[in-house]
């Protein structure tokens, strides 16, 4: 009799398990929606007191830490020491691209432009990433890819100008944004060459462990050394300290991670787009930035043009999607 009724009611327990897993992937994604739009603006505060080299320690040692508790180190180590030595290099290089010269501009970058502009014009990584899969997979551009890029520069060019109002007002830090996403889409194109197979924890933790390394390799050389920087942290920007770590990189990394298993590819990068908006309000909020009508139409433009890029696909399939999302996640979403 219970084997009877098991079976008449497996249908039913398997739809609230999926319905229930997909109710835990939509408030997964709400939440990491939420906290990855803090990364700007706590890493904004933060660089008023630490260098871009110092950033890097604090931002890479969090992720690798964080890391390690969610994949384990064990694991981990395993996985990396079992690594064929042809993969050594390649890994090595991302780890440089993508673990220390890439985020090094991103907070060199945050140093000369508002919250806003630097959210903004790192989204200029997915219109790289069109250009770069033309030139190095040579995939061909549909419509939709050439639409939706056009979308994005578009949104780019109306920031820039300042809705061409006011000709062409280009900051030091808006072009050194440009060149950081330039080098992460490039990162990230190297990783579906080269390593689209590897474990996606396997490259976070190289790429943390590269950064890590190279800050203790420069800090005997460099004349604000870490220390010296945090025994003069002010108080009042621990508040900002503990976010940066607790909230945009913590809760985003976990919930990330919560969601990406829960939820349709598809759904999910469309819907991660969201956080170029809630950056640039939470900037308005907790920074007091004064957001123009430009930098929202820009934003707004970018958001649309991304969407459209998703959903019609820029890679060939959904695991690599995947793949590249769960490996290249960044900074911020």
């Amino acid at each position: 009799m219970n084997t009877i009724a098991q079976i008449v009611l497996h249908p039913f327990s398997t739809r609230r398990s999926k319905a229930r897993s997909r109710a835990i992937g939509w408030l997964a994604l709400a939440v990491m929606i939420l906290a990855g739009s803090t990364f700007t603006s706590f890493g904004k505060q933060l660089t008023t007191v630490f260098s871009p080299l110092s950033m890097i320690f604090v931002s890479e040692g969090l992720m690798f830490v964080f890391a390690i508790i969610s994949f384990g180190l064990i694991p981990s180590l395993k996985k990396i020491f079992s690594l064929k030595s042809k993969f050594i290099l390649p890994l090595l290089c991302i780890g440089v691209m993508n673990g220390i010269a890439s985020p090094f501009l991103w907070f060199f970058g945050l140093q000369y432009t508002n919250a806003v502009n630097a959210e903004i014009f790192g989204k200029s990584e997915m219109l790289f990433l069109i250009l770069l899969s033309g030139i190095f997979l040579h995939q061909k551009f549909r419509s939709e890819h050439l639409v939706g890029g056009s979308i994005i520069l578009l949104g780019l060019l109306i920031v820039t100008m300042k809705g061409f109002s006011d000709g062409f007002t280009f900051q030091m830090g808006d072009a050194i944004i440009l060149s950081a996403a330039l080098l992460y889409a490039s990162g990230g194109m190297m990783v579906r060459i080269k390593l689209h197979h590897m474990d996606p924890e396997v490259l976070i933790l190289v790429r943390s462990l590269c950064a890590i390394a190279f800050f203790f390799a420069l800090s005997p050389f460099i004349e604000h050394p870490f220390i010296l920087e945090a025994r003069e942290f002010p108080f009042e920007l621990i508040p900002a300290l503990i976010g940066f770590g607790l909230i945009a990189r913590f809760l985003t990394m976990f919930s990330f991670y919560e969601a990406i298993e829960r939820l349709p590819i598809a759904t999910f990068s469309t819907m991660a787009t969201l956080t170029t908006a809630g950056s640039a309000f939470f900037a308005y909020i907790y920074l007091g930035e004064i957001l123009h009508w430009y930098q929202l139409v820009g934003a707004a433009l970018i958001i649309l043009g991304a969407v459209f890029v998703h959903l019609n696909g820029l890679h060939h399939k959904e695991k690599h999607m995947e793949h590249h999302l769960k490996s290249h996640h960044r900074h911020h979403i």
